[in-house]
């Protein structure tokens, strides 16, 4: 009977080790899968522009004069000239940085997991977060969201032993560590103060242990003072709204909501975003409304079952309660500090500004299979069991549906600056100039893609309206007998054809040609 036992419990860690070596390989494939498929867009072109200087002391100096908002994320551009220098400047180079960060991210939620809750809750932890499409997607973008979940994953993770019911070994080190984490956390970007604040306040709610608290934090917050010291010195830190970002157009509550969205179905999952900034936006979301209703019904599951579940374990069992609380507090916490910091600074949120976010909820979910009520205190748990899975399950579904679109579905791609880079090239000659106008504003990364010779628009987009549009065309272009006037994001300057009617005024449209968030006209001048 012994050896049963004990053959058993071989098989079953065997079947363990088995599942999360799978999931493992679903993380890593997941995030290099096609990495260097889609060209690089608007924002990779800024995180190409900031880390390019020639040496470290100039790229210093080129973030330190810029008012956008890359000047409140510094460490990834530092780390980016470094990482470039090694490995260079290539789609693949450039984007594997950030799927490295997600892997080591997806690891450190799972070891988190495991700690609080154990190995069971650990793999469904590890494969929620392995096969998130908002995961996946930052994790092949060269932006910083993909490093900012690693941090959070590592400060979870360290952060874990003050919940302990034993005494840790080396609690100096682990404060320690936890207040670099923070720190560096802030000069990553500026968002993650909404994280690490949330983190702090739920803490002290759910401890509610001064002293205990007080040790992990003031660490903390010492270091953190440099970051925040090197922000308020920003010419723009008096004035919030001069910071150069996207604005939103929007009443906040849509924000809200695309944010909630974006988390948990990627932003693949509906209606393109390009199909959304026409008039008939309406439209295009009820022709969408199969997936959108699955969402919604997935997303209202998950939330009445932990919450009835929540409910019930709370007056039955007291072993997860403070961990569980914290958790909740941080995720609700971080997303209220976020959506106030857009209503102050008037910039739009969207959801890769929440990607904080996510390791909480990789370890949270998991919460609705985990320790059932007994019978006497909840009699349909075999259905709220049931019910659970099913809903995890859908949701997993949602999210590998959005990664199809995000490999496969052209509607989807981002700005594809490599296609018009390749078209302007094919089809200029020595009677035509090329002209970039439009939301990207900055031909940098045409020139990446090959194209230096395609000159800057985004000083006369503003004359549009006033009818010398043509006129500054024509200047900027020499009086050259043809124009490939290279729109980007048009949505973003004018109205239909708005380009169009300005331009008629002294030359003749011949064509035009479309790739992802560009066209492409041909002019020849009267």
């Amino acid at each position: 009977m012994a050896s049963l036992t004990k053959l058993k419990s071989t098989l079953n860690r065997t079947n363990y080790y088995l599942y999360l070596l799978v999931v493992t390989l679903i993380c890593v494939s997941l995030r290099f899968f096609m990495i260097a498929n889609q060209s690089f867009w608007i924002d990779e072109g800024y995180s190409l522009y900031f880390s390019e200087g020639p040496n470290f002391h100039d790229t210093v100096s080129r973030l330190l004069e810029t008012r956008l908002s890359d000047r409140y994320r510094i460490l990834y551009y530092l780390i980016m000239f470094g990482w470039r220098e090694i490995f260079g400047a290539s789609e693949f180079a450039i984007r594997s940085f950030s799927a490295i960060s997600g892997i080591l991210g997806a690891i450190f939620v799972f070891f988190t997991a495991q700690y609080w809750f154990g190995k069971r809750h650990a793999l469904w932890s590890f494969l929620l977060i392995s096969v998130s499409a908002y995961c996946v997607y930052y994790s092949q973008e060269a932006r910083d969201y993909s490093l900012a979940i690693l941090l959070v994953s590592c400060q979870l993770f360290v952060i874990s032993r003050a919940f302990s019911n034993h005494r840790i070994k080396f609690p100096i080190l682990f404060r320690a560590a936890f207040a670099i984490l923070s720190a560096v956390s802030i000069f990553l970007n500026i968002l993650m103060l909404c994280f690490s604040g949330a983190l702090s306040i739920s803490h002290l709610l759910v401890t509610r242990r001064l002293k205990l608290w007080f040790f992990w934090w003031a660490p903390a917050a010492i270091l953190s003072f440099s970051p925040l010291l090197f922000y308020l010195d920003s010419p723009t830190a008096t004035s919030p709204t001069e910071i150069g970002v996207s604005r939103t157009y929007f009443p906040l509550i849509y924000n809200a909501i695309y944010v909630l969205y974006g988390l948990f179905a990627g932003t693949t999952f509906g209606p393109p975003q390009l199909q959304l900034r026409g008039d008939d936006n309406l439209s295009v979301i009820v022709n969408y409304w199969p997936q959108l209703l699955w969402l919604l019904i997935t997303l209202t599951t998950i939330a009445i079952i932990l919450l009835t579940v929540k409910l019930a374990r709370w007056q039955s069992n007291k072993r997860y309660y403070s961990v569980e609380l914290f958790l909740i507090s941080s995720l609700f916490l971080s997303l209220i500090f976020g959506l106030f910091l857009a209503f102050v600074t008037k910039y739009n949120w969207v959801p890769r500004h929440a990607c904080y976010t996510w390791p909480i909820l990789a370890i949270l979910l998991p919460v609705l299979l985990e320790n059932r009520p007994s019978q006497e205190s909840f009699k349909d748990s075999q259905l709220v069991n049931r019910l659970s899975h099913i809903s995890l399950t859908f949701l997993i579904g949602i999210n590998l549906f959005s990664l199809h679109n995000y490999y496969f579905n052209g509607a989807f791609y981002k700005d594809d600056f490599r296609s018009a880079a390749q078209y302007v090239i094919q089809n200029r000659d020595s009677e035509t100039r090329s002209v970039l106008i439009g939301g990207a504003g900055d031909t940098y990364l045409l020139g990446y893609y090959g194209d230096p010779e395609t000159l800057d628009g985004k000083y006369i987009t503003n004359n549009l309206r006033t009818g010398d549009f043509a006129d500054k065309i024509r200047e900027l272009t020499d009086n050259s007998e043809k124009v490939l006037l290279v729109s980007n994001r048009e949505y973003s300057i004018a109205q239909d054809d708005e380009v169009m009617q300005a331009m008629e005024i002294l030359y003749d449209f011949e064509e035009d040609f479309y790739f992802n968030y560009f066209r492409i006209y041909h002019f020849e001048m009267k």
